[in-house]
């Protein structure tokens, strides 16, 4: 039970470091979502909208 929890540990880590990488960038929002109980991990990433002038 250990190595599964060190396992989800590395996962929301990976993703945590991921999402600072890409928040330092203005145009891109990023979202994670973490579900312990069911271990589904996700990263999500949208670049705004700017409409051309």
């Amino acid at each position: 039970m250990e190595r599964i929890e060190y396992y989800r540990q590395c996962i929301r880590n990976l993703l945590s470091e991921q999402a600072s990488t890409e928040n330092s960038n203005p145009d891109v929002g990023c979202q994670l979502v973490f579900d312990t109980e069911h271990d589904r991990y996700q990263k999500k990433s949208e670049k705004e909208f700017k409409p051309s002038r």
